[in-house]
């Protein structure tokens, strides 16, 4: 499917969320909410149905799903007790059979007991903290995932349209609380059954395994649905007043053979048809044409204000998407090698754990660098905003996706940091200096090289900012 492709009309009535009577609309709506669960099974199917889902029934079937995350929550903590209780064991087995299965169920009748002693342990204001965080913990994820997918939803056209579809399959993935927490529920019981050790330290690796993949299949699952076309006829970019690219001057009256008035650039490298031509690299989007590639990322480096004024911002989005994606990959491959790196220090002693909680740090890592990725999409077009400039979403996120790969440099100095300071007090280092001295150099370095790393980044990023807020094409 091309940039510029529309998604189909469709008619009201025979649309599935428009039934006439309330058993049609009842059946609908659970159709519906069980799409939300088949999404990650076939996303593209399902994301072109979520298209024709209105803003209030998202948020309804967001409710739903949310509501679930109560009982899921009793089972997985049942089959975590079952474990680091030995409810399940039998002298030194696990019970089989029916005898297994009927003594995890009375675990439940236990649940409202375990509540009650924690709840009467806790301050009153402890309690009003706990409801307060897990509020902000809601919010934290939705808005995480909203910046994660808004460049992989970025087209040409109307901004609106693109956030109400990210916020829409956002609302409607929530599905994923129907994967997570029946999955995580069988890990631990799995670890009864392969006679893993109580503890978290000693159940690290099956753990944290399952939480990276679990990580991922809901952000491939996420992606794939958020990429489908979703605008209409009307939401397509409109004809605008031809301006200069460099100054933004109205060219209206402006021979084609003439010079912009204000900054003198000639008119023909704004308006004329060789203008802003897809790059090499998005004629040929592809990870295997290494010579497109370096030759990019030498202009990014090197150049970007020369790249970013070079290519189009109506056209190749999918282009830049796929360089997004290859980046975080590079960026996730880089993190995965900072918790081995620890043992190599001898922070840590090898063993599978490293590798799992590498693969953890990897998925995690490059939702980060992606979750930045949506909020400086967003921050391009609120700078526009205040400066009375109308900046497509789509052309914000080609100069943020592009800029992506420099978060290589945001994830080296990170781990270099993290395993230098691991090794300062694991060592002993930190026995010379005062307690505020070490924090000091803690703090201080942490800062440093989170905020020197992504400072490449930023800069690259308001370059292009500068290019494409005048684009004509």
């Amino acid at each position: 499917m091309t940039d510029m492709a529309v998604r189909p009309a469709i008619d009201p009535a025979a649309s599935p969320d428009a039934p006439e009577t309330a058993k049609p609309r009842a059946w609908s709506f659970v159709r519906l909410w069980l799409s939300t669960l088949a999404a990650y099974v076939c996303p593209r199917r399902m994301a072109n149905r979520w298209n024709t889902v209105s803003l209030p029934r998202a948020i309804l079937v967001a409710i739903v799903n949310l509501l679930f995350v109560v009982p899921w929550y009793c089972v997985m903590l049942v089959s975590y007790v079952s474990w680091d209780e030995k409810k399940l064991l039998v002298g030194p087995k696990m019970a089989q059979g029916s005898n297994a299965f009927y003594t995890w169920l009375g675990l439940f009748y236990e649940l409202p007991t375990w509540f009650h002693h924690a709840k009467s342990q806790m301050a009153h204001d402890t309690r009003y903290g706990i409801a307060v965080a897990l509020l902000a913990l809601v919010i934290a994820v939705f808005l995480m995932n909203f910046f994660i997918l808004l460049p992989f939803a970025a087209r040409p056209g109307d901004n609106r349209a693109c956030l109400r579809h990210t916020l829409r399959t956002v609302l409607l993935s929530t599905g994923w609380i129907h994967i997570w927490f029946p999955v995580l529920s069988l890990v631990f019981l799995s670890l009864i059954f392969f006679g893993f050790r109580t503890g978290f330290e000693n159940a690290m690796a099956p753990i944290l395994m399952s939480l990276a993949l679990l990580m991922f299949w809901t952000l491939v699952g996420q992606v794939r649905a958020v990429r489908t076309d979703y605008r209409s006829a009307a939401e397509l970019p409109k004809p605008k007043d031809p301006t200069c690219d460099v100054c933004g001057y109205d060219l209206r009256a402006a021979a084609s053979d003439g010079r912009c008035p204000e900054c003198g650039k000639p008119v023909v490298e704004s308006l004329g048809q060789a203008n802003r031509p897809l790059t090499e690299w998005e004629r040929h989007p592809s990870w295997l044409r290494l010579g497109a590639v370096f030759r990019q990322l030498y202009q990014l480096v090197f150049a970007p204000r020369s790249l970013f004024y070079s290519m189009p911002t109506r056209e190749g989005q999918r282009a830049a998407q796929h360089w997004l994606i290859g980046s975080m990959v590079l960026v996730g491959l880089e993190a995965y090698l900072i918790v081995p790196s620890f043992a190599a220090v001898g922070v840590f002693e090898w063993w599978i754990g490293l590798f799992a909680g590498g693969l953890a740090v990897a998925v995690v890592w490059a939702l980060l660098a992606l979750m930045m990725v949506g909020i400086e999409t967003a921050g391009i077009v609120v700078y526009g905003r205040f400066h009375g400039l109308h900046i497509e979403l789509s052309a914000a996120s080609k100069a943020t996706c592009y800029s992506s790969i420099l978060m290589l440099f945001w994830v080296f100095l990170g781990g270099c940091q993290l395993v230098a300071l691991a090794a300062f007090w694991n060592n002993g280092y930190a026995r010379h200096y005062l307690p505020r001295v070490s924090e000091g150099i803690s703090v201080g370095s942490l800062a440093v090289a989170h905020i020197a790393g992504l400072l490449w980044y930023e800069l690259t990023v308001y370059r292009g900012v500068r290019a494409i807020q005048y684009a004509n094409k």
